[in-house]
């Protein structure tokens, strides 16, 4: 989405992307498999024509008609000197579209806070997946999500039913659950641009999307937390918990430029995204890597992603304790984060 933002203020007329399994982390049948493009009924401003994704070794070829590779172009992108210019190559498209117009809900709970309830703490999760596919062989077609990310509306349903329970913050809470995740963070954009209270009176932004299921971890990862003054609250809140906080494993896969974290960091509200862990308590030190590339290549988006009742939700509980920290952490302190906004000049509204 940020490329795709970059590319209209640009004015672009359309865009190519490059998938490479390394920067995105899966597979590209897992672009491909998608059926559907959604949309919102009222468009971006400079909507472009069109876009599409291309592999790498497509790519490569487009480079080596154009007269260099596929290399020398990652170079040169990486470059702040980097200057477009022309690959002397066309493209030509010709497509049918069938369109279809359906409503999609964003669900909202409000806890109000005993002494100021005006202001919240928005815990935020994506209830969407791909939802039925058309396999033609028979098999299995049903896209169930249980990971990504069912597991996310527990957590937070979980950590309402807590709240609900033991008494509420002095901040309001408010849970949100947003549609269209997986088709391009639209639930979560548009609540961003028709919010049920003005953003200012947001002060945090916790998301939820792929929660460890697979056991209790030494560590845990902070998505976007390293961007405002809410990072100093999520390392507290780690260490009271035990654990200390890794980096994101990978950086180039723009994990949260990929959440719906993204959308509401983009409205000004300071955000992380609470990761799994990899140092997993009693396990190997390959552990993370084996049950992540499992993932990957058996069920995220795929209808292997089913619920699995020999799961271990003890990380699970470890990321939302996690959370609970931080929302006690500003209710009580009166904490209003800022931006480091060296850190977030890439991605917050010029």
């Amino acid at each position: 989405m940020y490329k795709l933002e970059e590319a209209r203020r640009r004015r672009a007329q359309a865009l190519i992307l490059i998938h490479t399994e390394e920067t995105a982390g899966y597979p590209f049948t897992v672009i491909s498999n998608q059926e559907e493009q959604i949309r919102l009924k009222d468009g971006p401003d400079n909507a472009l024509q069109w876009r599409m994704w291309i592999t790498q070794p497509v790519a490569e070829k487009l480079a080596n008609l154009a007269g260099t590779n596929l290399e020398k172009l990652f170079q040169m992108a990486n470059s702040k000197t980097f200057t477009p210019f022309s690959l002397k190559a066309e493209v030509s498209l010709i497509a049918e579209f069938s369109t279809r117009m359906f409503y999609g809900t964003n669900v909202i709970g409000v806890l109000r806070g005993k002494y100021r309830p005006n202001e919240y703490i928005m815990v935020s999760t994506h209830h969407d997946h791909l939802g039925i596919g058309t396999n033609a062989d028979g098999s299995d077609n049903i896209y169930n999500g249980a990971e990504d990310n069912a597991s996310g509306v527990s957590a937070m349903i979980s950590l309402a039913q807590v709240l609900g329970a033991y008494g509420p913050l002095d901040v309001s809470v408010m849970f949100i659950s947003v549609t269209a995740e997986e088709y391009g963070l639209l639930g979560a954009f548009y609540y961003a641009d028709h919010p049920v209270v003005p953003i200012q009176r947001t002060i945090i932004d916790i998301n939820f999307d792929i929660m460890n299921v697979h056991g209790a971890t030494k560590d845990v990862v902070g998505l976007g937390a390293e961007l405002s003054e809410l990072s100093n609250l999520f390392q507290q809140a780690v260490q009271h918990e035990g654990l200390y906080v890794s980096p994101d494993p990978n950086p180039a896969s723009g994990s949260f430029f990929r959440s719906d974290t993204f959308a509401f960091a983009r409205a000004g509200i300071p955000a992380v995204y609470i990761w799994s862990g990899r140092d997993f308590v009693g396990k190997s030190t390959n552990y993370h890597s084996i049950v992540r590339d499992g993932y990957v290549k058996e069920r995220y988006h795929q209808p292997g992603d089913h619920y699995n009742p020999l799961w271990s939700l003890s990380g699970m509980v470890q990321q939302m304790k996690v959370a609970l920290r931080i929302m006690y952490g500003v209710s009580q302190g009166s904490f209003y984060p800022k931006w480091y906004r060296e850190n977030a000049n890439a991605f917050l509204p010029r």
